[in-house]
């Protein structure tokens, strides 16, 4: 589950991890932050010497063609935050003229991605309790790491398409790529699609305890998340 593999340029777990964002990662302090990124673009030289010629091959592909459907959703706001590994800014909404209602939504994720995440990770651990041990998907501990980046960049994916009022957040043909890259890369995707409902319902509670006064739109942000857990549920077929 490393979506750092630029999802967004290239996406998801460890292995994928490594290319689904646009920029290297940061380093990781798990204790404080489960970092992100569906970008599968987490770049680290241990993970890339781990790729086989075909994962190589795949990831360089989604950097040319990301998961996310740049500038389709959200236009070039959201495409410049997505480049550059991040939640819109304040400025950048008010710019942009997005609905107000959408706006609230996209700030309860963008702030309160640190819990949403940690929530999200912790029903992996709960429903899947070996996987971060010998012989678990999310093993040894970088595929693990690789992972909650990934979580991060969904959720600022997410974020993009709720702001957009576009759930379709996925681009075609990188989600195409995307998915060959996973099964190369045998991305434990049931532990992947397990953490995204996560992310969906940490979100939903965040919104319904800080921000009820938009709970009425909150289909519009659940859309996005389901488009996202069914292009990944498509990647087992």
């Amino acid at each position: 589950m490393q979506l750092r593999l630029v999802l967004l340029s290239s996406f998801f777990c460890a292995h994928v991890g490594a290319f689904l964002s646009p920029l290297p990662p940061p380093p990781l302090k798990l204790s404080a932050r489960p970092s992100s990124s569906l970008r599968l673009q987490s770049r680290s030289l241990t993970l890339r010497c781990q790729l086989s010629p075909e994962s190589k091959l795949l990831a360089s592909q989604l950097k040319e063609k990301p998961f996310f459907a740049k500038g389709r959703v959200g236009g070039d706001i959201c495409a410049r935050a997505f480049e550059n590994d991040r939640f819109v800014t304040d400025s950048e909404i008010a710019d942009g003229k997005f609905s107000a209602a959408r706006a609230k939504l996209m700030k309860i994720l963008r702030d309160n991605e640190v819990s949403i995440i940690g929530e999200a990770r912790k029903k992996v651990y709960d429903e899947f309790p070996g996987i971060a041990e010998p012989g678990g998907g999310l093993y040894p501990p970088i595929r693990a790491e690789s992972c909650w980046r990934d979580f991060s960049t969904f959720l600022k994916i997410v974020s993009y398409g709720t702001l957009a009022g576009n759930p379709v957040i996925a681009d075609e043909e990188g989600s195409i790529i995307m998915g060959k890259l996973y099964r190369e890369m045998k991305v434990p995707l049931d532990a992947m699609e397990v953490g995204v409902k996560g992310l969906r319902d940490a979100s939903f509670e965040q919104v319904r305890t800080k921000a009820s006064e938009v709970v009425g739109e909150w289909p519009e942000c659940q859309a996005t998340f389901n488009h996202l857990i069914d292009v990944l549920r498509s990647y087992s077929h």
